[in-house]
């Protein structure tokens, strides 16, 4: 991927376990949930993950398959920019649309199998 934009509302880690109604350290842990930080940004966490009910499952189940390969950052730009396998939609605005799960998984596992280079 070229340049990579953060653009959204993001929470800290209080609001983010109050919203998804876990502990601190359990939020930390899950490895299905976004978030971004180090030297130079205090932690935050994604709001789009999550909505009403806690965590957004969809989002997660994408996240876990991306995971392990990308960095946070590259997983939430990739979420949200336009994919030509997606009728032109973010996987995010897919997901919104109420549009199929699997069709994301398989662009996110495609993905995996054929990483941009770097």
């Amino acid at each position: 991927m070229s340049e990579i934009v953060l653009t959204g509302h993001f929470w800290t880690r209080g609001e983010a376990g109050r919203r998804a109604g876990m502990s601190h350290h359990e939020l930390i842990v899950h490895r299905g949930v976004l978030r971004l930080g180090g030297h130079w940004l205090d932690e935050v966490y994604c709001a789009f993950q999550f909505n009403d009910n806690g965590l957004r499952e969809d989002v997660t189940a994408v996240v876990e398959v991306l995971d392990s390969h990308f960095d946070p950052a590259t997983i939430i730009d990739w979420l949200v920019r336009p994919h030509p396998s997606l009728a032109t939609l973010s996987p995010l605005h897919w997901l919104d649309g109420g549009r199929s799960l699997d069709t994301v998984l398989r662009a996110a596992r495609e993905l995996v199998k054929n990483p941009p280079p770097a």
